[in-house]
């Protein structure tokens, strides 16, 4: 390399990230053409078709939903390119650096993690917390908006620092430029003048995504090499809102593990998707033997009539192995328990006969919880399906006793299927936790 090349790319170097943090080292290579990728130009009718694919994401609604929309579009339109599918991030800049706005979004879970982040010191020359000016200029000092790809980990004057590509060319929309970041050394490292545990204005960065030192480390080791970013001050278009969640018409219907009605919750690492089931895919979890609930699963159902409709759920052989899943069927007001061996079937099984009342707020809820001691039994999450079995004009939708078994009054609130296990009335309406 000839001298003057080297003092080049020193000085390069050291125009970034230079007074608080500055990030020296090696730069390597992009894990992928930033010019292969492309920022979509779809109809709204063509991103709802692809927003609602992902309608498990975020079910509590903590990112904006403009941003999330479209992060998921770009995210689906380039995700041949995308090395790492299991996160993306996206950050509001237009927030406050004293607020929550900086999100990890679980692909597989739906689950959405809250962090606090710091701007770029030229992007907020005033030091008031609001960043107004971005740039993709070296020396500035400024944030970069767009859409961004992980890079390697390395130890700079921050150590565990993550470098990062800008996908994003000059004159994208919403002043969009961010191609220069690595050149720029703009990176993602973790500072002390950032905390999550303050609502306070945090420190400025030369530009970089800085983090609070106790949460860098579990979120880089998460996103390196290849996991999407998006950083905006506002959407590119306006959001279509998610998908009508869990609609049962008037014969029945199916919620599967990839709709917009089911959730899996709890801690991210118990939670493991697979190949197989009922459409091709499924979540396990492992069963345990603690008092409380840690990972689990519910689907929720509208139903567009009151009847009585029969409860089935599906497990794959391949993967189920508990012989005591506790479901919970939530029918109109009443909560009702049902066990069943999931190793049974090699399909759908029965939890029974059930009166649902009209509307929303009704559904089936499993936790990992089923008292086997055994380690290692995996419990399976996957679709659960209602069929109508009365004549029409629907139940009372209030659990209580079947029209074909009249006899003992206060019955149990539903009959069993064929193989379905014990089934009994909790009375415990307020047994729904969502936590996620």
């Amino acid at each position: 390399m000839s001298l003057s090349l080297r003092t080049a790319l020193v000085a390069i170097a050291l125009t970034a990230c230079t007074s608080q943090d500055p990030e020296l080292g090696s730069s390597e290579a992009a894990l992928v053409d930033p010019s292969a990728f492309v920022l979509p130009s779809l109809t709204a009718a063509q991103r709802a078709v692809i927003v609602h694919k992902y309608a498990q994401l975020d079910p509590t609604n903590l990112v904006p939903r403009g941003l999330l929309e479209d992060a998921i579009v770009y995210f689906d339109v380039n995700q041949a390119l995308i090395p790492k599918t299991s996160y993306f991030v996206v950050v509001d800049l237009s927030q406050y650096s004293g607020k929550t706005r900086f999100w990890l979004v679980n692909l597989m879970t739906g689950a959405v993690e809250t962090h606090k982040v710091a701007h770029g010191a030229g992007s907020d020359p005033d030091n008031n917390g609001y960043a107004t000016l971005f740039g993709n200029v070296s020396g500035s000092n400024k944030s970069s908006l767009g859409f961004f790809l992980t890079g390697e980990i390395y130890d700079g004057t921050h150590p565990h620092s993550m470098r990062i590509d800008g996908l994003s060319p000059d004159g994208s929309p919403n002043g969009m430029a961010n191609t220069n970041v690595r050149a720029r050394a703009i990176v993602m490292h973790e500072a002390t003048y950032v905390s999550d545990a303050s609502s306070s204005q945090q420190g400025r960065s030369d530009g970089c995504f800085a983090l609070d030192p106790g949460i860098e480390l579990s979120v880089v080791d998460r996103i390196h090499d290849g996991s999407l970013i998006y950083a905006a001050i506002a959407p590119l278009n306006p959001p279509v809102g998610a998908a009508p969640c869990g609609t049962i018409d008037a014969t029945g219907g199916t919620i599967d593990n990839g709709d917009a009605c089911f959730v899996a919750g709890g801690p991210a690492v118990g939670l493991h998707q697979a190949t197989g089931g009922m459409g091709g895919s499924l979540v396990w979890t492992h069963a345990t033997a603690l008092a409380a609930e840690q990972d689990f699963a519910e689907w929720s159902f509208n139903f567009a009539e009151a009847g009585r409709y029969s409860v089935e759920v599906y497990t794959a052989a391949a993967f189920a192995q508990s012989k005591q899943a506790s479901y919970v069927v939530h029918a109109g007001t009443t909560d009702q328990a049902v066990a069943i061996d999931q190793t049974a079937a090699d399909g759908y099984q029965s939890l029974g006969e059930f009166e649902f009342a009209e509307g929303a707020d009704q559904f089936v809820h499993l936790g990992d919880n089923t008292g086997e001691h055994a380690s290692g039994v995996q419990l399976v999450f996957d679709a659960v399906r209602l069929t109508r079995i009365d004549t029409g004009g629907g139940g009372s939708g209030k659990g209580d006793a079947p029209t074909d078994d009249p006899s003992p009054p206060g019955g149990s609130g539903c009959s069993t299927g064929g193989g379905a296990g014990l089934l009994v009335a909790l009375g415990l309406v307020g047994l729904r936790r969502r936590r996620y």
